[in-house]
């Protein structure tokens, strides 16, 4: 039992300093906040560090003191050695191992985001065979919004703070930073509306106005190592179309393929299509977290238009394939939202909040092929948010959600699926939830009791701690779905095991299936969306 009141952050903002660096010490990736300005000296010194360490026969992995750590690692051999440092104040509490373990997660996600991002060409870059400053442009455009969502953190902002357009920043709110890659593990957060067939056919009609994919001969080639996982939320619930029906449009016609695609909302995955969701998790992460940052510059200061067609990303779909991700973001019409609502939409920074992000990952030659285009998609988003599920969908967002499972005296819960990778938090946080405040602040008890306590497994399968006015429990079901969770709840004699019994309730109320999304689509009441 644990009698303490941890603090998830300081009364100052959290700082980091990251770095990617080449083998002769040349930095390719930098990215800071509350950091002193990073000068050569200081960039050369992790550099040095791990130089020193390596002819020495290893790699100094985690440095610690009173309040910061200095993570390293390094990939490649002699001659073309990348080395990646992390200095961050965040991760300075708790055991050693268990702080190596949350910062190797975090330097192992950069390593994949540039891989991804570079593909064969880091390795070429590590060897200063390619131009230090195209590389640093590119990592810099496209790795940035990796590192805010791997360094995200949750501040609390007055309503009544305002926005000043000319500032050229929107104060954050009171919503937390998605789930997804901040959890050791976890690589994306669905939002669980308890409208996932919704979601799914809203996305369906955006991808209906493209032209069915045929395979360019490059993706027939690549094998898919997890197709059992491609399930659909409402597979369990949705009965299949009689052949004998007419279709609904002739798009229909055609045998569908539909690419890798996914909508999102605030970070948080909304809908996807099962090739989407057959990809590596961790790059389903890594995508979400670049398709985010998607947007005019104006409206938040990392996002980037530039991000609306990115090129050149190296997929594993089985083997690695160049792709081409294309993203838009999609901004609700207030014609078409309920005049209750519209409270919701009334000034740039709540329509900013309620914008959907909506893209499409493809072989660059199928892109080509198949007309799986920017033009194509704004098209495509202009007739949908004028009819079909879309506006109902913004609906659900904007309306008030309730949960699908029931919490009993949680005030709030993370699930997490150790075999995808999945997390989801309860109650959903949608625009016009209760008490989205309080949710908040124990989702950030959640978050900072998950890093702190040691794992759960199979030998270990449940945990608890009591602090001053709340209690955190957690437990481990044994296919693999993990729930923690904080109540309010006055620490007595039995609170522990009353909040421990309430999270297996949790666990036993949810459904089994191949993946978390699907067990959460076996709870929504079939037919009602």
């Amino acid at each position: 039992r644990i009698r303490a009141l941890p603090t998830c952050r300081g009364t100052c903002s959290m700082g980091y300093f990251i770095q990617i660096s080449n083998d002769s010490g040349r930095p390719i990736f930098q990215a800071a906040k509350n950091y002193p300005d990073v000068s050569f000296a200081s960039s050369a010194l992790f550099h040095a560090l791990v130089t020193a360490s390596l002819e020495q026969g290893f790699v100094p992995s985690i440095l610690r003191s009173d309040d910061a750590i200095i993570a390293l690692d390094v990939h490649g051999e002699s001659g073309a050695r990348l080395g990646l440092a992390m200095v961050t104040s965040e991760l300075s509490a708790g055991r050693t191992s268990d702080l190596e373990t949350r910062a190797r997660w975090r330097l192992d996600a950069i390593y994949q985001g540039a891989r991804l991002i570079l593909g064969n060409d880091l390795q070429k870059a590590a060897a200063g065979q390619t131009q230090a400053d195209t590389v640093r442009r590119v990592l810099g455009e496209r790795l940035l919004p990796v590192v805010l969502q791997l360094m995200a953190e949750e501040e609390d902002v007055s309503e009544d703070s305002g926005w000043n357009f000319f500032s050229n920043q929107i104060p954050q709110t009171h919503w937390p930073a998605s789930l997804g890659l901040r959890l050791s593990g976890a690589a994306v957060e669905w939002m669980a509306l308890g409208c996932s067939s919704l979601a799914e056919r809203a996305l369906e009609e955006l991808l209906s106005h493209l032209r069915p994919v045929v395979p360019s001969t490059e993706e027939k080639k690549a094998k898919d190592p997890n197709g059992a996982q491609g399930a659909s939320a409402a597979d369990l619930q949705s009965p299949q179309q009689n052949p004998q029906e007419k279709p609904l449009n002739p798009t229909e016609n055609a045998p569908k393929q539909r690419p890798p695609a996914v909508i999102c909302w605030r970070g948080r995955v909304i809908a996807a299509t099962p090739a989407w969701r057959r990809l590596n998790s961790i790059d389903q992460g890594l995508l979400v977290a670049m398709a985010n940052a998607v947007g005019p510059q104006a409206f938040e200061s990392s996002r980037s238009l530039a991000l609306e067609e990115v090129e050149n990303l190296w997929v594993r779909a089985g083997e690695m394939l160049q792709h081409q991700m294309l993203s838009i973001r999609l901004y609700p019409d207030q014609k078409y939202i309920p005049p209750e609502l519209h409270e919701t939409i009334s000034d740039a920074r709540k329509i900013e909040d309620a914008s959907l992000v909506l893209s499409v990952l493809a072989p660059l030659q199928t892109c080509k092929d198949n007309n799986i285009t920017l033009p194509a998609l704004r098209e495509s988003a202009s007739v949908c948010s004028k009819e079909g599920n879309l506006p109902f969908l913004w609906q659900k967002l904007l309306g008030r959600t309730e949960s699908l499972l029931r919490l009993g005296s949680l005030s709030a819960a993370i699930l997490l699926d150790e075999r995808s990778g999945d997390v989801v938090a309860f109650p959903a946080l949608t625009s016009r939830c209760k008490n989205v405040a309080d949710t908040c602040t124990c989702l950030r008890r959640v978050v900072y009791w998950f890093h702190a306590l040691p794992p759960l497994s199979s030998c270990c399968s449940q945990r608890f701690a009591c602090c001053d006015g709340y209690v955190i429990a957690a437990a481990r079901r044994e296919d693999g779905i993990i729930c923690w969770a904080c109540s309010t709840t006055s620490p007595s004699s039995d609170s522990e095991q009353n909040v421990l019994k309430d999270v297996l309730q949790v666990l036993k109320h949810l459904p089994r299936a191949p993946n978390l999304w699907s067990a959460l689509g076996a709870l929504e009441a079939p037919g009602v969306f």
